[in-house]
Formats: structure tokens, sequence, C-alpha cells
């Protein structure tokens, strides 16, 4: 019987259909049970994670960077508007106005209204933060040891700079507009105030975009396995394999 995951391949290259073939053939020769037999077979063709996540995982077989990102979602002004008024504190500098903005306008309520007149005229980071975000997976709570939203805005820029890498289009976002694309979508954020302005969320640290950020820059030779590994990641999250 054909089944919907037989289109996929591993990053290897093999395609799920003939690697279900083998996980049988090393269930049988080695006695182990045919789920830790494709656990192993998945990690044998660049899945480290085993075989039901590889499933959840895989592109189909010929899917194309453009596939991928069609879906992403976007936000709108009445959007931005909307976390706005949920969180009375966001500005497009994070949590808050900065210092220099209060001795700017002349008093922290004056700074206040124009960081979030600022972050409501910046969409477009909103929406370059969003497609990063695209990547990212949920954790039941906020995971103290990811990077602040600050450290993560930065990680989103140099995401978008190897999926736009033939585009001139500046690349940057704030940390507020980070921090308002992440509240978009549905992650939960806490503020602390040795954060100053910037707060943490619940992302898990196994996200594909981290995953292939932390593999992006090491060496493959002599490595086939990782270099299967950091080409299936790159493909995944739309990015350059470099």
């Amino acid at each position: 019987m054909h089944n919907a995951d037989d289109s996929r391949q591993f990053p290897s290259g093999r395609s799920v259909r003939n690697a279900r073939k083998d996980a049988k053939r090393l269930a049988l020769s080695t006695g182990i049970s045919v789920s830790a037999a494709q656990d192993q077979i998945a990690k044998d063709n660049g899945c480290p994670q085993g075989w039901g996540r590889a499933m959840q995982t895989l592109p189909k077989r010929g899917a194309t960077l453009v596939a991928q990102n069609k879906g992403v979602p976007r936000m709108s002004a009445s959007d931005v508007q909307a976390i706005l008024e949920r969180e009375p504190w966001l500005t497009r500098f994070g949590h808050g106005p900065s210092e220099s903005s209060i001795r700017e306008y002349g008093s922290y309520a004056a700074a206040l209204a124009a960081g979030r007149r600022d972050l409501l005229d910046h969409l477009d980071e909103c929406n370059k933060a969003l497609r990063f975000l695209s990547h990212v997976e949920k954790r039941k709570s906020v995971n103290p040891r990811l990077a602040t939203s600050y450290g993560l805005k930065h990680v989103a820029e140099h995401y978008l700079r190897q999926v736009d890498v033939d585009r001139p289009e500046d690349h940057y976002v704030s940390n507020g507009a980070f921090i308002c694309a992440a509240l978009h979508a549905g992650f939960s954020m806490k503020a602390s105030a040795e954060d100053g302005p910037n707060v943490r969320f619940n992302m898990s640290s196994r996200s594909p975009v981290f995953a292939w950020r932390r593999i992006e820059r090491r060496s493959t030779f002599g490595d086939p396995r990782l270099a299967a590994r950091k080409a299936y990641l790159a493909q995944l999250v739309g990015a350059r394999v470099q």
C-alpha cells in the first residue's frame, strides 16, 4: 500500500520508501524493534532526532524554497495596533522607551508614546521577524537558556541575510518589532528588570532555524552525514548552504 510519506527524501537523498525497507531489514537481522530500527536508519540518513521527527519535518520530494516560504503569514497595521493595545509598554525600542528618547522628549510618557508610534510605522520590520519566526517552535514554558529578544533579533537578521542573499533590501529588525511579531505569532513572553528592554519567550532551542544556525558554519569536510544534515536544515528553513 502506498504511504503518503513515500515521496519524501532524507538529507542523504534516500527516499522514505527505501529507508522504511532498510529499517525492516535491520530489524530482522538484529532483532531490535521496527521503531528502533527506523530511528537508527533516520539517523544514518541525516536526521538525528529519529524517524518520527523526520516524518514531521522532511520536505516533499522536489519541494522548492519558494513553496516553503509561500505560506508565511504577514501582519497588517491593524495587527500591530492590536498588539500595542494589549501591551501598553511596547515600543520599537522594546520594553519601554530608551533613556535617550526620554531625554529627547522630556518625559517617560512622551517618549513612550513616540516609541509606540515609531513601531507602528515599521510594519516591514514586524513582517521580517515573522518570516524568521515561522521556523521557530513553541515550548510550554519560557526558555531561560535562549537569548533575549535582542539577541534573537540579531539571529533573525542573520537568517534574513542568508535567505535574501541576492536582494539589496534592508534586513534590520528592531527589538520591539521582534517582540511584536512574536506576540502576534502566539509566543508567551516574560520581562524582567535584569533584561532591561528585552524579554524572553517560550521558544524551543530545538527549532529548525536554531539548529541551522548552530551547524551552518561548521566544516563538513570528510563528514558526509554532517554535510547532509547541514543541507537538509538549510532547505528546511529556506537558507543557502555555505
